[in-house]
């Protein structure tokens, strides 16, 4: 999901252009009939056990998990796309096919 930091001009336009991306691979995927659903933020956190206050605190936390679970450094966007997805292989009661 996506959310507006600070209302500064830089931000809005980042805003902006992400949720026009979001809508295309929501619309896309919908056409081509794959199932999908969001996870809040506050939700994978949770999961993985990210517990800060503001996203000075959180981004590190979330590098620091993904470093000391999967042994490598990554951005702050790469954290929180691999905390996310092991959100998923945690929660989810199916299996994965992978092929």
């Amino acid at each position: 999901d996506i959310q507006l930091q600070n209302n500064v001009v830089q931000n809005v336009k980042t805003f902006k252009m992400l949720a026009e991306v979001f809508g295309v691979v929501q619309e896309t995927l919908q056409e081509i009939g794959i199932d999908y659903y969001i996870v809040p933020p506050v939700v994978w956190k949770s999961t993985v056990g990210i517990a800060g206050k503001g996203r000075d605190r959180e981004k590190p936390l979330a590098q620091k998990w993904i470093a000391d679970n999967y042994g490598f450094k990554c951005t702050e966007d790469e954290a929180d796309a691999a905390c996310l997805g092991a959100h998923v292989l945690k929660t989810e009661k199916e299996s994965f096919d992978w092929a």
